[in-house]
C-alpha cells in the first residue's frame, strides 16, 4: 500500500520565489497610515541602507536593514488560491527593485488572521498565497520597527 497526500497543496512546491538577497537593490514599503519606508543599495556589493533615518535615531541592531534583502529568499506559502484583486484594495505594498532592473510589486493583507501575499511577477500574477505571520510582518515593517525603542521614547517625550 502506498499512502499519498490528499490535498493539492501537498503536491505543490511551497516556494513562491527564491531570489538571492544580493540581487535586491532597493525596497520601498508603503502601509496605509504610515510613512513609506525605503532601503537602498547604492552599488552592487554594497550593504542596503535605510533612507531618511531621523536625526539622533539609531537602528535597533546593526543588521536590521539586511532583512529587506531577504524578503524574496526562499519565500514559502501554506495555501494558494486565484488572485482576487478586490481583496487587496487596502493592502500594504512593497516595491522591490532587483539588480537586473526587474521591479517586483508585492501586496499583503491580513484577512481574519490569515496572511495573504500577491506578487506581480509573470509566474505569480494570477495567484495569491497564504504566508506565515512572520513573513507578513517582514513585508509590513515601519520605521519604528527598525529603531532603538529607547530613542523613540526619548523623542516622543
Amino acid at each position: 500500500d502506498v499512502e499519498l497526500p490528499l490535498g493539492a497543496i501537498d503536491w505543490m512546491d511551497a516556494v513562491v520565489v527564491n531570489i538571492d538577497s544580493a540581487e535586491v537593490m532597493s525596497v520601498a514599503i508603503s502601509i496605509t497610515g504610515a510613512s513609506t519606508l525605503k532601503v537602498l543599495r547604492h552599488e552592487e556589493g554594497a550593504e542596503l541602507e535605510l533612507q531618511s533615518l531621523p536625526v539622533g535615531a539609531e537602528l535597533a541592531y546593526e543588521t536590521v536593514v539586511d532583512n529587506f534583502g531577504r524578503l524574496l529568499v526562499n519565500l514559502r506559502f501554506t495555501d494558494v488560491k486565484p488572485y482576487r484583486e478586490a481583496e487587496f484594495v487596502t493592502s500594504s505594498k512593497a516595491e522591490i527593485s532587483l539588480r537586473t532592473g526587474e521591479l517586483i510589486n508585492a501586496q499583503t493583507i491580513d484577512q481574519d488572521g490569515e496572511y495573504w501575499l500577491h506578487l506581480d511577477r509573470a509566474d505569480n500574477i494570477g495567484w495569491q498565497y497564504r504566508v506565515s505571520e512572520y513573513t507578513y510582518n517582514e513585508f509590513n515593517k515601519t520605521l519604528p520597527d527598525m529603531l532603538e525603542t529607547d530613542i523613540l521614547k526619548t523623542n516622543d517625550e
